[in-house]
């Protein structure tokens, strides 16, 4: 539990003491928490990143990033077909993109309100990949800002065991609430099909529905 705000070696623990690594982080610190990384890790984030350093591209410090394209980080719901999971003795190969592939993106929201100056955040930028351009990160945001809300106006009125409680709660109820709108979404591209959830908990096409 974090009972302050995150800095980048929160961040850098949560990133470095997963199993598979996302394909994308969003923060918004993303050059810091790379930085941080490279001192602590510096043989691990060689590995993991490359010459990338968790950008699409290799930053430069006086050139402009490119738009790059990359289909295995489509959301599951903008693919065809369902993905399969990639087996790998490379421990570093995400089972879900196949790909040793790891970037360090910036949100929307902060990369508006408040920009890094230096030319080479500029290539963190979550909108330099036009397949990352339906993650809705601003909503998120905005969700979250709510939520907090929430959150601070119960606080004023329970102890500490029902504001535990409550929060539990409200996490349970937000998650399912969005696990419901995104079935919702699905369905309605494939009508004639049962959406379920695999042991994964990844939504897929069941048999038709008779």
């Amino acid at each position: 539990m974090i009972v302050r705000a995150e800095s980048a070696r929160d961040h850098a623990d949560c990133y470095m003491s997963l199993r598979h690594m996302p394909p994308v982080y969003v923060s918004d610190i993303p050059c810091t928490i790379r930085s941080h990384m490279e001192i602590r890790f510096p043989k691990k984030c060689e590995e993991i990143f490359g010459s990338l350093r968790g950008c699409f591209e290799r930053p430069n410090s006086t050139g402009d990033p490119q738009i790059f394209t990359a289909n295995e980080l489509l959301p599951p719901n903008f693919l065809e077909e369902n993905p399969h999971l990639t087996i790998s003795d490379d421990k570093f190969v995400h089972p879900y993109t196949g790909k040793r592939n790891r970037y360090l993106v910036g949100d929307r929201f902060h990369n508006v309100a408040s920009p890094h100056t230096h030319n080479t955040c500029r290539y963190h930028d979550i909108n330099n990949c036009s397949s990352l351009h339906s993650y809705a990160t601003s909503l998120a945001e905005v969700d979250n800002a709510k939520t907090k809300d929430k959150r601070l106006s119960s606080a004023c009125s329970q102890n500490p065991n029902h504001h535990a409680f409550y929060n539990m709660l409200m996490d349970y109820d937000n998650n399912m609430g969005i696990v419901c709108k995104q079935k919702k979404e699905i369905q309605k591209r494939y009508p004639d099909h049962l959406i379920v959830r695999d042991r994964f908990l990844r939504f897929v096409l069941s048999d038709k529905i008779c």
